[in-house]
């Protein structure tokens, strides 16, 4: 005789079985006879499991890639929507997040499976740990995820952005002085690449410019403008009015008059 013996199933299964017969025994129960000491009680334990389940879940999504090639989806994400009718994009941020956490950031991932972290603050952690400059370390990006996931224990979300923003300060200052520097020295590269200045000629023969100047330079010229048309040079009517029909000019009038004036004194042979 022969006896055969059951395949174990998966804690994973076992968990989604016990949370579904939990939730069918309470979820016609009213809240309303609770205590005010066990609402607050409930409310403290229920908020972080409800994320650790959602922890849990995105697990589950990042190691289902073979669910989205069975049914010749693209991403787990586009099955999952579709079969859960969830918001596609939701279920797309879901899985990014989920990647994040399985991939590259797996002791935020293990913050929120154990409850010390909200996935509120995983989120912004996340966001603030991709955003690091390419060039940084795997030890400083270490440290920074380390720092985070401490932060965490002391402030939510919104504050951690504004860490999230400043991590490389706390644990690699040196990196985040060369860091910022770098992205000076980009943000400058980009504006001079965006220098440029053109010109249409109107059917009255007018010529219409437009342009676009670096900060300082932009700001040499304005400088110049503003100081050509304040009201110190304001003619003796007490505002600036055009000599041929005496209304007053609007400000960007003016500027014209004082651009005007710049050009008519410049020598074309400098």
């Amino acid at each position: 005789m022969s006896y055969s013996t059951p395949t174990p199933r998966h804690p994973l299964v076992e968990f989604a079985d016990v949370l579904e017969k939990a939730l069918a025994e309470v979820v016609d129960v009213d809240p309303a006879y609770l205590s005010t000491e066990q609402k607050s009680d409930l409310l403290r334990r229920l908020t972080p499991l409800v994320s650790q389940a959602e922890g849990v879940r995105l697990r589950v999504v990042a190691a289902s890639e073979d669910v989205a090639a069975e049914h010749a989806d693209k991403r787990v994400a586009d099955w999952v929507s579709r079969q859960t009718r969830c918001d596609k994009r939701a279920a797309h941020a879901q899985q990014t997040l989920a990647e994040a956490l399985d991939a590259r950031w797996t002791r935020i991932g293990g913050g929120v499976t154990s409850g010390r972290v909200h996935l509120d603050q995983a989120r912004v952690i996340v966001r603030a740990l991709d955003q690091l400059p390419p060039q940084i370390g795997p030890e400083v990006r270490r440290l920074a995820e380390e720092q985070l996931l401490e932060f965490a224990d002391d402030f939510g979300p919104r504050d951690l952005v504004k860490l999230g923003d400043r991590i490389l300060a706390y644990v690699a200052p040196q990196v985040a002085d060369d860091a910022e520097r770098k992205a000076l020295e980009a943000a400058e590269r980009r504006v001079e690449t965006r220098t440029r200045l053109t010109y249409t000629t109107r059917p009255d023969g007018s010529l219409e410019y437009s342009g676009v100047l670096p900060p300082v330079e932009g700001a040499i010229l304005k400088t110049v403008i503003d100081a050509k048309s304040s009201p110190r040079r304001r003619d003796t009517a007490g505002g600036w009015t055009d000599p041929a029909t005496g209304q007053r000019l609007t400000a960007d009038q003016v500027r014209g008059e004082a651009f005007r004036d710049l050009i008519a004194n410049l020598d074309p042979q400098d």
